[in-house]
């Protein structure tokens, strides 16, 4: 079995996503970025999602979560901290998550 530092983001939020679904937590996967699209001969350039959101949100007991989920020596993005700063202002609890037991931990 692989060690925490070892293990990918993508790796580490499959985790996590799985025990939300194991455990029946409401939740989703929140996507962000940008695509390009053509329709018509005319590219048309899109952004979804909030810039610096949190990968997963969870909603257990009335209290919405925000998961950032980040490899062993991942950072933070400034946008990620403002992000995170207002959502914790607004009442939100915010997880940054090296592994599914800093999740298992709050959740």
């Amino acid at each position: 079995m692989a060690k925490p530092y070892e293990l990918t983001e993508h790796q580490i939020q499959a985790q996590i996503l799985d025990w939300l679904r194991l455990k029946r937590r409401f939740f989703w996967r929140n996507n962000t970025g940008a695509s390009k699209a053509s329709y018509n001969s005319k590219v048309r350039f899109y952004r979804f999602g909030s810039p610096g959101s949190p990968d997963i949100f969870v909603i257990r007991e009335g209290v919405i979560y925000g998961v950032e989920v980040k490899a062993y020596k991942g950072q933070q993005s400034q946008t990620q901290v403002y992000w995170q700063t207002e959502f914790e202002k607004a009442g939100g609890k915010y997880i940054l998550a090296r592994s599914l037991a800093d999740v298992e931990a709050v959740l």
